[in-house]
């Protein structure tokens, strides 16, 4: 499973200069989903705030939801995206290989 953090920032394609900043501790609920959220700060040039983030993330079984609120330095919201997680599938064997692989 993924880190959080680690899904916003595939999402996001960053500068170099870009820097994500965690600002508050994950929150996890209890039942079969898990459900994940924390606050980011976007920093550029080490120090200058030029974005908040709210990013979520709900799992259940390697699959689920991702997404996150946008907001400018002064807190406004500006836009929000999900994105659907799948979980990735072993690749089966089909064919003359796969039949003659157990003899």
């Amino acid at each position: 499973m993924k880190a959080l953090i680690t899904h916003l920032r595939e999402k996001l394609e960053l500068k170099p200069r870009q820097t994500l900043v965690e600002m508050d501790r994950m929150r996890t609920s209890d039942g079969s989903a898990r459900f994940r959220k924390k606050m980011f700060e976007l920093r550029e040039d080490g120090d200058r705030v030029i974005a908040l983030y709210d990013a979520w993330m709900i799992e259940e079984r390697g699959n689920g939801f991702f997404g996150y609120f946008r907001y400018n330095a002064d807190g406004d919201l500006m836009g929000r995206r999900t994105f659907i997680i799948r979980r990735r599938r072993k690749p089966t064997r089909t064919g003359p290989e796969a039949e003659s692989s157990g003899h």
